[in-house]
């Protein structure tokens, strides 16, 4: 049974919204473990949808792998995450069983988000040759795509993961906690992600690294994930190891629903994003939010017609 009919049944519902349009609407939001850039990602929509005519039940799961099944079977309603993500599980990649995850529709473009290699402050690695031959976080198997993000980062780097040493790990966030018990050298975290925090004040500080902007390196990159891509992150904005400007692997973050979400609930849902853009940046992790951005197409990621219908209303799409 769905999100939205674990409240009350559908037929119900579309009698109770027509009734009463103010009714609070009732929607199921699944998320990444505590602390992770996905938490901090739904967390801050959550907030924004909890105060604009929205109930919202924030479940957390161990990440996109435990999500997604559940968002294609209609047991949650709403997802915010990676687009490489919804791009594996709809194109049905290794990392979800080789099966198409058909029933999920992207109804946002969000923004892009930071994500970084980092080491301790003191460890004196820079280069790509500094940290080969290093141990670094793989396998996640609760957050499958993951390991391409790893690659193409590594790829950007002239890196594989044959030139490193792998610890496997469950999830980011675990992968963060083998970190500061110094089971990891190379640690791998969204740049704005709350845990960073925690990590940096474990090891006495850590730094972020360059990744490689040039065109031959950004080509490698897009190889392993052709919707990523490299982004800016300004230093001295207090992002945790973040001191100066770096050139830093990006991709974009969707909001992504079951795909029979009543058209009605879609089009508010976008409403809610697009009429308060303050609100939603007021979570930092969510600070490149721009409302304008919200109908651009990602990576070929199928639509919900109602989606499509209110951005051409707002003449977005």
């Amino acid at each position: 049974m769905n999100g939205i009919t674990k409240i009350v049944t559908s037929a119900a519902l579309g009698l109770l919204l027509s009734a009463a349009p103010g009714l609070s609407q009732q929607i199921v939001m699944g998320t990444g473990q505590q602390g992770s850039q996905n938490y901090g990602v739904n967390t801050g929509i959550a907030a924004v949808l909890s105060d604009n005519g929205f109930n919202i039940s924030l479940e957390s799961y161990g990440g996109s792998g435990s999500v997604l099944p559940l968002l294609n079977a209609g047991d949650i309603d709403v997802w915010a995450g990676g687009a490489p993500d919804l791009t594996a599980a709809t194109e049905g990649s290794e990392y979800f069983g080789g099966m198409k995850l058909e029933d999920v529709r992207i109804v946002a473009r969000l923004f892009g988000t930071p994500i970084g290699f980092f080491v301790k402050r003191d460890s004196g690695m820079e280069t790509p040759a500094d940290i080969k031959g290093k141990t670094i976080a793989w396998g996640f198997t609760s957050q499958p795509t993951l390991q391409s993000d790893v690659g193409a980062m590594l790829a950007n780097l002239g890196l594989s993961i044959d030139d490193m040493k792998s610890v496997l790990v469950p999830s980011v966030g675990a992968g963060g906690d083998e970190f500061m018990t110094g089971n990891i050298d190379v640690g791998f975290f969204a740049i704005r992600a709350g845990k960073m925090k925690e990590i940096d004040a474990s090891v006495g500080g850590v730094r972020f690294l360059d990744m490689d902007p040039s065109d031959a390196a950004v080509a490698r990159m897009k190889e392993v994930v052709r919707s990523s891509d490299i982004m800016q992150v300004k230093g001295g904005e207090g992002t945790t190891g973040v001191a100066e400007d770096l050139d830093v692997y990006a991709f974009n973050q969707v909001l992504a629903v079951r795909a029979d979400l009543p058209d009605e609930i879609v089009e508010k849902l976008i409403m809610a994003l697009h009429d308060n853009p303050d609100a939603v940046r007021a979570s930092k992790i969510n600070a490149d939010f721009d409302p304008t951005d919200m109908a651009r197409d990602v990576t070929g990621l199928p639509w919900h017609p109602a989606a499509i219908a209110t951005f051409q209303k707002l003449g977005l799409k």
